[in-house]
């Protein structure tokens, strides 16, 4: 996270106070962030009558996310007015409230710089990590910072205290292919993942009214299946989230939890997009539904 770049969160900007040579600092700003605090979870256990461990495979846990900064005011209201601002912003109540479907994990959108200016013509990297905060924002009110002469600016501290249940730094936009509307036989096509960690795979498949349709996936060494079951009344969307690892399927306005619907025939696994290029290919058998415009595949670049 470049801290000399804004930072913004549930709407509100954190890092982009308003700078004049003729009047004191207003705003917020960060003054520091960690959040490289990611445990890798896996059991070890001393091997029995010889020397070493046993061990399993490890995989991350969460990330956890500190926030430091300053409030800065040009008078007392403007000062509480802005620490208002950042409380509602960090509330883990409002946060759930606002995205209830992702239990309150909501981006924290950033920018990391990098010369490969061939991809990132700006010569920075809009990224993310979904967060919730813990606790209530922190904050510390001294005498001495907001009792003084209002000319001169007021301050106030403040910390923030999230967590990312999944550790991934993601790009701020997704990578999408539509190619897979109106296909029918095996086709192929590819995923360019510019960034260095596996990133999960998102599935759309819209049809009207009609017959049952079957999707079949071959990427990364799985071949998922996808079925989507005959309607002759009403219009079907089919949803895989790679991420949450479910199948969800929509009938007019009702939305249903459907794992029956997935199944793998080689690799049981979910795919990955991995960083490099993904060749994949999926199969529509003709004389059955037809993926309408909307249907898509896509997943978000990731970075350790």
């Amino acid at each position: 996270m470049d801290l000399t770049r804004p930072v913004e969160y549930r709407g509100l900007q954190l890092n982009s106070p308003v700078i004049s040579p003729t009047a004191p600092i207003r705003g917020i700003t960060i003054e520091s962030c960690d959040y490289s605090d990611v445990p890798g979870v896996g059991y070890t256990e001393k091997r029995a009558a010889t020397d070493g461990y046993d061990a399993s495979d490890i995989t991350l846990g969460m990330r956890t996310v500190v926030l430091t900064g300053t409030l800065y005011g040009q008078t007392r209201a403007d000062l509480f007015d802005y620490l208002q601002l950042l409380r509602n912003a960090f509330s883990p109540t409002a946060a759930f409230a606002d995205e209830p479907g992702e239990y309150g994990y909501i981006p924290l959108n950033f920018e990391v710089p990098t010369k490969n200016t061939t991809s990132y013509p700006s010569g920075f990297k809009p990224q993310m990590i979904k967060v919730r905060p813990v606790r209530d924002l922190g904050f510390n009110i001294r005498r001495d910072t907001i009792g003084g002469v209002t000319e001169e600016g007021l301050s106030i501290p403040w910390q923030a205290q999230l967590q990312a249940r999944d550790p991934r730094v993601y790009a701020q936009d997704y990578t999408e292919f539509t190619g897979i509307v109106g296909s029918t036989g095996t086709q192929s096509g590819s995923f360019n993942h510019k960034g260095d960690y596996p990133s999960p795979l998102n599935i759309m498949l819209a049809l009207s009214a009609g017959p049952a349709l079957t999707f079949t996936l071959v990427m990364g060494g799985s071949t998922m299946v996808l079925t989507v079951p005959a309607d002759a009344s009403n219009a079907r969307v089919l949803r895989y989230d790679g991420t949450h690892r479910v199948v969800t399927l929509q009938i007019g306005t009702t939305v249903s939890l459907r794992m029956d619907l997935l199944k793998f025939t080689q690799g049981v696994t979910h795919p990955l997009v991995q960083p490099g290029n993904n060749p994949f290919t999926w199969t529509r058998p003709s004389g059955q539904g037809w993926l309408d415009p909307g249907s898509r595949m896509w997943f978000w670049e990731a970075w350790a």
